[in-house]
This record gives structure tokens, sequence and C-alpha cells, in this order.
């Protein structure tokens, strides 16, 4: 927990101040990295579908214009609780991770939609990776929901309560997971 409230400080200090410090990177080989993300990214895909959550994976997705009129290329969807999630090939264990922190979101009944959303689940799945990876894209987390849907530092300041609340639900059903 102590390199999560380390990574809690860095993201408060990102969206407070507007500038990401140095990335922190955990010192591991690339394959013993690799074998990791692969065994989190099957033992996260076992809790999503044991929550009855359907993964769908496509090929391409459609451009969509984002909150500043940009055209760009999504990676992943969430499209609700009975159609499931959308990503582009398998193994992106950050991008499950996000999708997933969207579903725990309309899980809790307090569904966030366009920049909260993105918010909530950009910044909780920083933190999952972190717990469980050992690190995370910071500039994904505070770059994302601000740059492409135009979310605020009071946005963030707003929701830091609940964005810490999915989180911890994201890492209790994944410490119940069956496979560990």
């Amino acid at each position: 927990m102590h390199r999560v409230g380390r990574a809690w400080l860095r993201l408060t200090q990102a969206f407070e101040t507007g500038r990401l410090k140095s990335r922190v990177h955990a010192c591991k080989s690339w394959r013993n990295e690799r074998k990791l993300r692969d065994q989190l990214y099957d033992r996260l895909m076992h809790v999503v579908t044991d929550l009855g959550i359907k993964v769908h994976t496509q090929q391409e997705f459609e451009p969509v214009k984002d909150f500043y009129g940009q055209v760009w290329t999504p990676a992943g969807q969430w499209t609700g609780l009975r159609q499931g999630i959308r990503i582009r090939g398998e193994g992106d264990f950050a991008l499950l991770a996000h999708e997933f922190a969207h579903g725990i979101d309309e899980m809790l009944i307090n569904v966030k939609h366009g920049a909260h959303a993105e918010l909530v689940a950009s910044c909780a799945s920083y933190l999952f990776c972190i717990e469980y990876f050992g690190r995370g894209n910071l500039a994904h987390a505070l770059h994302y929901p601000t740059q492409s849907w135009g979310a605020t530092v009071e946005d963030f300041r707003k929701l830091e309560d609940y964005i810490i609340d999915v989180y911890r639900q994201m890492t209790i059903l994944f410490a119940m997971d069956s496979k560990n």
C-alpha cells in the first residue's frame, strides 16, 4: 500500500501543478515484466468474466472527436454492463484495468459520464497498475481525461474520494479471484 500511497501523491501533485515529475520505473527485466503482465492480464480477464462482463476484441475502432474537436482512435471502449468491454487486441493489462474501472463505476451505481468517467477510470486504473504491476502511466492518467475529455483540477478534487473507492473495489475483486 505504501507504493500506492506514493503513486496517489504523484497523481495529486501532477493534477494540481499540471506537470509530470520523473517517471517511476520498476527494476525488472523485460522478460519477467512481460511474464508478469501476461499473468496479471489473464487473472484480470478471469475476474472480469466471472463478474459477467463480456470482453470483445476488435481490430479497429471508428475515429471519435474529443472534447476539443481533435480526431483520434480509441484502443478500448466500455459499452455498459450488458454489452461489456471492447478492446483492440489482447494482452494490454493497463487498458483492461481502465475499462474494468468503468465497470466498477457502473456497479457502484454512481455512473459518471464523459470527463468524470474518464477521470475516475484513468486514475483508479493507474493506482491499480501501480499496486499489481509495479508501475503505471502517470501521463495517461493526467492527460487523457484532461486533454481528450476536458476534465479539470476541480473535477479531480471533487472526485478524489470516489476514485479511491473505485480503486479499492477493483483490488477487492482482484484479490478474491479464485485463481489466486
